[in-house]
């Protein structure tokens, strides 16, 4: 926020830039030199006989058209007049509601479909039922669609129900009786023979065929991958080690503080030339 700045011509606190201000005060002026600018920029409207806060283009245009009535107010009560017409509008669709004897109140309804529900006195509005009607053939239609789905499904002897298997397949299944499902083994068995036989760790590895193929023929001790990884970790604790060292390299030491600083350095030297006590950068 902005320092207010305590004028002696007004008396109080204003948003002013304190220069000004402060050459006001010295100069102990009587009148606001900013009110006596604005005052100036005003321009003379013969419409209205005075100085107006207008655009001074306007006021021209006006003055050399003569105008009787000012356009701005006659822009305001053309807006005033459209208000109303819209108030107007709205009160006339209140009153093109019908009363309605099964709801007993006004209704947005075509007033021809309310006399006639009001001769037949009905009990309950019509509109609403085709509502109604319409919702319950919708739920209809969903729950056939369900059980479309589920007569699609076939039964499965091995799992004990329904499933989104292929129907003859679910049959060969029930004939043969398995006891386990066959997709299921296909799945385990591509998993395994994606695997290969590393001698080095003596099991099945996620690896690529052809490194462990490599490494069995070398005979290794220890996995190529895992001493990639304990290399790039110990390069990447080197770097960060030698940054370290570079930052200190970097730091000057301050007699004043008794301790390298993140000073500019010709700053420190200046300061410890001099023997100063305390730091100039603090004050």
């Amino acid at each position: 926020m902005e320092r207010k700045a305590f004028c002696f011509c007004t008396g109080k606190l204003v948003d002013c830039i304190p220069g000004r201000v402060q050459d006001c005060n010295m100069k102990n002026v009587s009148k606001c030199p900013l009110e006596e600018e604005r005052a100036k920029n005003k321009a003379f409207c013969f419409c209205k006989g005075e100085l107006v806060d207008c655009i001074p283009g306007r006021v021209q245009d006006c003055n050399m058209k003569n105008v009787s009535k000012c356009p701005l107010e006659e822009e305001h009560i053309q807006k005033v007049k459209e208000i109303i017409e819209k108030q107007k509008q709205n009160t006339i669709k209140q009153n093109k509601k019908a009363f309605c004897f099964c709801k007993g109140e006004l209704v947005d309804c075509i007033p021809g479909r309310v006399q006639d529900c009001n001769m037949k006195n009905v009990s309950k509005c019509p509109l609403e039922e085709e509502k109604q009607q319409k919702g319950k053939e919708k739920q209809q239609r969903k729950e056939k669609g369900k059980k479309k789905e589920k007569e699609k499904r076939s039964f499965c002897f091995c799992k004990g129900e329904l499933v989104d298997c292929i129907p003859g397949r679910v049959q060969d299944c029930n004939m043969k009786n398995v006891s386990k499902c066959p997709l299921e083994e296909e799945k385990q068995q591509k998993g395994k023979e994606k695997r290969s036989f590393c001698f080095c760790k003596g099991e099945l590895v996620d690896c690529i065929p052809g490194r462990v193929q490599d490494c069995n023929m070398k005979n290794v001790s220890k996995c190529p991958l895992e001493e990639e990884k304990q290399q790039k970790g110990k390069e990447k604790q080197q770097r960060k080690e030698k940054g370290k060292k570079k930052e200190k390299e970097k730091r000057s030491f301050c007699f004043c503080k008794g301790e390298l600083v993140d000073c500019i350095p010709g700053r420190v030297q200046d300061c410890n030339m001099k023997n100063v006590s305390k730091c100039p950068l603090d004050k």
